[in-house]
């Protein structure tokens, strides 16, 4: 099988290294012949060319895409699929903004469009979600889907750091970028939570309607507060399919101390997946690092293989015939909690995607407790002005004033459409509506906030 590389960053390199050292027999049925770099000033290869047409006028099946960014791959990507090749991505924020698209390309060429890599690192997340599909319904999922920030929060919990050395130590580690926004505001994980639900329900969750809260406010005081209270802080991201669509949403969540996923450590990433018969199943592995998701991209690279062993499909290169593939027997149907049949779910070429609302969050959905730290005296009269908007007469005897500016505050619950913030406290029980325009003005003024341990992550 003829690859060709978009992009020699770290999972690049990490995907050439896998496949030129033929330890298995797969990698050794594969061979890179060309590579697509922008600047190849520091790279001696053969194979790396920094001409666009050179690239696609070589004689390849299968195009693995580990750019980064949007625009640029989108172009590529398309012009790969449209020309009957494979694609194997591990780009998950191209994915997640243009998934529509690149899905409705790959399903009209017939040939695969493969993101394992994108969404769990190295752990084979959609593959088993699809078996679990196969033979129950998938009710709801949820889990530590970013090394990044799981490397960040176990540093400061575990070894007192605070939040600028252990960012600092991410990045010299190799799991974090030089911008690591993506990572720590919770746009990554905001990212793989729509891309799986998209695979495993079969729809297209809107990206813009899907809430994220990152870590950037984060700090010991916070990493204190939780040990004291027996939890600690992981960024998680979550989704639930019901009558009305799907829920979906990244945010901090302070969970107990022997919670499954509070062990998780380092880099690690941990997904967790309810389906109705058998309940609830856990995947485990490392989820940053170049090696970890190579590993991912190249277990695609295996499952094209196969796809053409099998003669299952023919790759539009010159000279050749696409013959459609049909994945049912592979990945079969599931009866969605979304009240519709869903098929061939996490197939690598797939039907359109059904655009879905997201479900609203009332009440009921996000019951439970939220903790808000107030950072100073103006952002406390910012809080009271809120509790204020939203229902004052639910506070406890003006509880809320009683522990000065650093005081965490508990809600029981926090309602509007959409997450938006939380983190933890049992300091004064408040029943609130927040709306949109509040919560954000709470969230501009960098306070951070979590759910504990309910609602979604029920």
């Amino acid at each position: 099988m003829r690859i060709g590389l978009l992009g020699h960053g770290v999972v690049g390199q990490g995907v050439r290294k896998i496949i030129d050292a033929h330890q298995t027999s797969a990698t050794a049925a594969m061979s890179v012949v060309r590579i697509l770099v922008r600047d190849q000033s520091e790279i001696t290869d053969e194979r790396i060319t920094t001409d666009p047409e050179e690239f696609f006028t070589t004689d390849m099946d299968v195009v693995v895409e580990c750019m980064g960014g949007v625009d640029k791959p989108f172009e590529f990507v398309s012009r790969a699929l449209s020309a009957g090749m494979g694609v194997v991505s591990s780009n998950k924020k191209l994915l997640a903004h243009k998934y529509d698209e690149l899905q409705a390309l790959a399903t009209q060429r017939q040939v695969p469009l493969a993101f394992e890599a994108a969404i769990g690192g190295g752990i084979p997340w959609l593959h088993n979600l699809a078996l679990t599909a196969q033979v129950d319904e998938v009710e709801s999922f949820r889990g530590i889907f970013n090394g990044t920030t799981n490397y960040i929060l176990d540093e400061m919990f575990t070894h007192g750091q605070n939040f600028d050395d252990a960012l600092r130590g991410a990045q010299e580690r190799g799991y974090a970028e030089a911008d690591p926004s993506d990572d720590i505001d919770g746009h990554d994980v905001k990212y793989k939570t729509v891309l799986t639900a998209n695979r495993i329900w079969g729809v297209s969750v809107p990206l813009e309607q899907v809430p994220a809260l990152g870590l950037r406010h984060v700090d010991g005081r916070d990493a204190k507060w939780a040990a004291a209270h027996g939890k600690t802080i992981k960024l998680l991201g979550m989704a639930r399919a019901t009558n009305q669509g799907v829920m979906a949403g990244a945010m901090p969540v302070m969970l107990p101390a022997n919670h499954l996923l509070a062990g998780i450590h380092q880099n690690f990433n941990c997904a967790m997946v309810n389906s109705n018969n058998f309940g609830e199943a856990a995947y485990y592995g490392q989820g940053a690092g170049m090696l970890p998701t190579a590993f991912a991209v190249v277990s695609d690279l295996v499952s094209v293989q196969a796809l053409m062993v099998q003669d299952s499909f023919a790759l539009a290169a010159p000279g050749r015939t696409v013959v459609a593939p049909m994945w049912q027997e592979a990945w079969g149907q599931n009866a969605s909690p979304l009240s519709r049949e869903v098929a061939s779910v996490d197939q690598l070429v797939s039907s359109p995607a059904q655009s879905l609302e997201v479900a609203p969050m009332d009440q009921s959905a996000l019951q439970g407790k939220y903790y808000l730290r107030p950072e100073n005296s103006e952002d406390f009269d910012l809080l009271w002005d809120l509790v204020e908007f939203t229902r004052p007469e639910k506070l406890e005897n003006g509880a809320i004033l009683t522990g000065g500016v650093h005081l965490p505050l508990l809600m029981n619950s926090l309602r509007r459409a959409g997450f938006t913030t939380g983190v933890v406290g049992d300091i004064s029980t408040l029943v609130c509506e927040v709306e949109d325009s509040s919560a954000k003005m709470v969230a501009d003024r960098g306070l951070f906030l979590a759910l504990v341990d309910s609602g979604l992550n029920e």
